[in-house]
């Protein structure tokens, strides 16, 4: 299981990471947009929760990352794992946000409905 970690974390980090961004965006356009209302107060709590959840788990994922980083003897091999894990990890955040986007479009357009 220790050998998956390295492999496991940017995929976690992207996906749960472009939820947590997407939720985040969503909650704050509820709370700020003028031209919201109190029918979009319930997604705005919804989407706070997500993000809450979503980015505690993200970290959580780093944290355990960072621990098995640090046990690794070769200072070579950690610059490179975490080098390949930052560009794995953003590429993954940036489809994910796009497909949480969309999900969330969805979501919105069906309560608007």
């Amino acid at each position: 299981m220790k050998k998956a970690i390295p492999f496991i974390t940017p995929i976690a980090f992207g996906v749960l990471g472009g939820l947590a961004v997407e939720s985040l965006m969503c909650f704050l356009y509820a709370v700020m947009s003028p031209y919201g209302s109190a029918d979009v107060a319930p997604l705005g709590y919804f989407c706070m929760v997500v993000a809450i959840i979503t980015g505690a788990a993200t970290i959580a994922m780093i944290v355990v990352d960072a621990i098995y980083l640090l046990n690794l003897d070769n200072a070579r091999k950690v610059k490179l794992i975490i080098a390949a894990q930052a560009v794995a990890g953003l590429a993954l955040l940036l489809v994910s946000w796009s497909l949480c986007s969309l999900l969330f479009h969805e979501i919105v357009s069906a309560i608007a409905a």
